[in-house]
């Protein structure tokens, strides 16, 4: 192949400035991973066409399993437990009629990632207890609930999840008050960045300082990541904080708004995270959003863009809070 690299002369017979061609910008293996775990979501026709934008070496394969199989050392395992899970059919376990055959590579999958055969899958996934998570064999939820609701064209969804403290009934001598405030720590934006999926770049300002200025600087940067049909798309934004609070025992929460970018017009976000009432050593996380995306595939998909968003910011930032308590990220 020849080089296209060309030494030019001014007029002046000296060498002139050498043009470096501008290389496209390649996707990198957290872009690969928004892209698959997302395109989980989406209902089978999009799925299908989603499939036609694998990178050449992928095109190959023949299903989303396939793809996830192949990739799953690349996706974070209570992630690529939830994707796995979005392709789970639902059977009535009271039902006479046989199971449905599963692609085997979804079978490989339920087993190695949610130590499962297909037929228990599918009787767990028709229950409201699983319809947000599935049942991970080394984390316990006590409940999840998903609701959401259209208004006009934006997407409005909430997420809560009820979950353990300590985290990890291998170590129950573990300070539940230190867990908790561990956890507290969800609904402070400057932890976010565990999330690398969706976010990074976060601005380090203490956000109980922020809510105390004037409205006019209650903001900080971001860089917000979400997926689109080639890739993850990344753009830096202004996260405009309007309320926050953690120096109560009991529970923490922020509410913020990102101001309109070419992602999304509009993002109103709240989290929070309380002890649970009547239930001692117990939390619920609740994650809600009002998004309208921008045109194109995510707003054609909001619902699902919306579901996988929540999912696997709060799965995520929930997980990073239990690995705090041992001191690592392993």
């Amino acid at each position: 192949m020849r080089s296209s690299k060309r030494l030019h002369r001014s007029a002046a017979g000296k060498p002139a400035r050498q043009t470096v061609p501008r290389v496209p910008e390649r996707r990198t293996d957290d872009a690969d991973v928004h892209s698959m775990l997302w395109r989980s979501y989406l209902p089978d026709d999009a799925r299908s066409k989603s499939l036609g934008l694998l990178k050449p070496h992928e095109r190959p394969l023949r299903s989303l399993p396939e793809v996830l199989e192949k990739n799953q050392g690349k996706i974070p395992k209570p992630l690529l437990g939830i994707a796995v899970w979005n392709q789970v059919p639902s059977v009535d376990p009271n039902s006479r009629a046989p199971a449905p055959a599963l692609d085997p590579a979804l079978e490989q999958l339920l087993h190695t990632v949610l130590d499962l055969d297909g037929r228990t899958a599918c009787s767990l996934r028709a229950s409201p207890s699983y319809d947000a998570f599935p049942p991970y064999p080394d984390q316990l939820i006590l409940d999840t609930r998903y609701v959401k609701q259209h208004h006009g064209h934006k997407a409005i969804a909430t997420l809560e999840i009820c979950v353990p403290t300590p985290f990890d009934p291998r170590h129950p001598n573990t300070d539940q008050a230190a867990e908790f405030d561990r956890l507290k720590l969800i609904a402070d934006p400057r932890t976010w960045s565990a999330c690398k999926l969706f976010w990074s770049q976060i601005e380090r300002c203490d956000p109980s300082r922020i809510v105390k200025q004037p409205k006019t600087k209650r903001s900080i940067n971001a860089r917000l990541h979400l997926p689109g049909e080639k890739g993850a798309v990344s753009e830096l934004v202004r996260l405009d904080i309007v309320e926050f609070s953690n120096d109560n025992p009991l529970r923490a929460h922020i509410r913020f708004e990102i101001r309109e970018n070419r992602l999304t017009k509009l993002c109103h976000g709240y989290i929070g995270v309380q002890k649970e009432p009547g239930r001692p050593g117990a939390a619920r996380v609740s994650n809600r959003k009002i998004v309208q995306f921008a045109p194109g595939w995510l707003d054609n998909y909001a619902f699902e863009t919306l579901r996988y968003w929540l999912q696997a910011e709060t799965v995520t930032l929930i997980g990073a809070a239990s690995r705090s308590h041992r001191g690592g990220d392993k």
